[in-house]
């Protein structure tokens, strides 16, 4: 086993200080520990866009049961249960000042007025 130097992409396990490497499981992306199954570890994968209802939460990908869609869930479910169907962008709404956009088909619409700000 090499040691392997982390890069701003890698993060590093809470419990036993090894690598968190990014893995596709059946409700969506997450951090598991690479040091399975001594450490089972894990790491919601975060947008890292806050959650403009409860300010203290993040924009995670999941993916819904039923469905199988993607979508973009609070970190502070269930206390908090704000989601978005499109990627969320941490971007002011020339609108409504809304905190938070979404990205979909190209394009930026409001989460809370839902119009369209601008072209990505």
């Amino acid at each position: 086993f090499e040691e392997v130097a982390l890069n701003e992409s890698q993060k590093s396990c809470a419990k036993c200080g090894g690598v968190m490497g990014l893995r596709d499981g059946k409700y969506g992306k997450f951090y598991a520990c690479l040091n399975f199954p001594q450490c089972k570890h894990t790491l919601p994968f975060t947008s890292g866009v806050k959650c403009p209802v409860c300010q203290s939460g993040e924009f995670v990908e999941k993916v819904s049961q039923k469905s199988n869609k993607k979508f973009w869930g609070c970190s502070m479910f269930p206390k908090c249960n704000n989601v978005a169907w499109n990627e969320p962008v941490s971007q002011r709404c020339l609108f409504c000042s809304h905190t938070v956009l979404e990205k979909k088909n190209g394009k930026l619409y409001c989460l809370s007025c839902k119009k369209e700000n601008n072209a990505v």
